[in-house]
């Protein structure tokens, strides 16, 4: 015998259910971009970097930074004067030091003390090889952009833009980092191709590794924005399928890499692979801020004189 509750409840729980869940999941989305709201403003972030120089042969000064610095072989090479100190987990460098050869896409962290009452003035280094070359990059743990910052908008979370995908393994899986330059998976290890459909036109994406196993990332830019501008540049990751499964991509996940901030970051571009034909109005919206910077000799250095408003946004 059943009362009259129980149809209502059988048809009114997998209703709940759902809604349940995909308010969890917007939760779940929406936590993580609180996560990187937080980090982006972070003093080790990209978006207090003050300058990004790429070492060379010569000995050579770089705005603002203590020391000579240069390529010797496979390593850089850092002169000091008696009145510069950097500091490498807690150890002060000698007067010369020669870093460790780096490997594609590893870097080191340093510090640089900051005496009684100084302000603005650069805190820390972060050594990097990226595209076979050594890049230093300044950053000011106090850089007003960090304080300007107003935050990045999310488009309204919509269930819709979770789509299947058909995933093509490639053949040979050349798993290696991606880093600043175009996404080519002949280089930097594609792992393989997602097919799928988005307002009735067939779209594909290629994934890429990432750091973390059995996760891979996407970098595309789509028609909501100028597809040609890198501030247009998005990621996302997608858990990688099993064999012969689809794979699921929430664009609701979507997020601006670094360089749609700052052009003092060094950001993969997306391949042809990467370049989606229709509006993705899902994820993180375009930045309104970037921080500038003007070209010189070495490479770029911050323009604190730019405004950090971003026309048309």
């Amino acid at each position: 015998m059943t009362t009259t509750a129980e149809p209502n409840m059988a048809l009114d729980s997998p209703l709940s259910s759902h809604y349940d869940a995909e308010a969890e999941a917007e939760a779940a989305r929406d936590a993580r971009w609180a996560r990187r709201e937080q980090a982006r403003c972070s003093s080790r972030s990209q978006l207090a970097a003050t300058g990004l120089y790429w070492l060379g042969g010569t000995p050579e000064r770089l705005p603002g930074v203590p020391g000579t610095w240069s390529v010797v072989g496979t390593a850089a090479l850092v002169h000091l004067s008696p009145s510069e100190y950097i500091t490498v987990n807690g150890q002060l460098l000698p007067s010369q030091h020669l870093f460790p050869a780096l490997e594609e896409g590893e870097s080191i962290s340093m510090e640089i003390p900051r005496g009684p009452g100084q302000h603005q003035v650069i805190t820390s280094l972060e050594l990097m090889r990226r595209d076979e070359e050594y890049i230093l990059r300044p950053l000011m743990a106090d850089h007003p952009f960090l304080t300007e910052y107003a935050g990045t908008e999310l488009y309204p979370y919509h269930p819709g833009w979770r789509v299947w995908a058909d995933f093509e393994c490639f053949a040979e899986d050349r798993r290696r980092p991606l880093t600043s330059k175009e996404a080519d998976p002949q280089r930097y290890g594609g792992v393989g191709l997602v097919r799928f459909e988005v307002f009735e036109h067939t779209q594909s994406l290629l994934l890429f590794p990432t750091e973390t196993p059995g996760l891979l990332r996407a970098i595309f830019t789509d028609l909501s924005n100028d597809p040609n501008d890198c501030r247009s540049v998005r990621a996302m990751h997608v858990a990688e399928p099993g064999p012969e499964e689809p794979a699921l991509l929430d664009f609701n996940e979507a997020h601006n890499l670094p360089c749609t901030y700052t052009e003092l970051a060094n950001c993969p571009l997306p391949p042809e692979g990467g370049r989606l034909t229709v509006p993705i109005v899902a994820g993180e919206t375009p930045p309104a801020q970037r921080v500038r910077a003007q070209v010189g000799r070495n490479g770029l250095t911050w323009n604190p004189r730019a405004s950090y408003h971003v026309d048309g946004v």
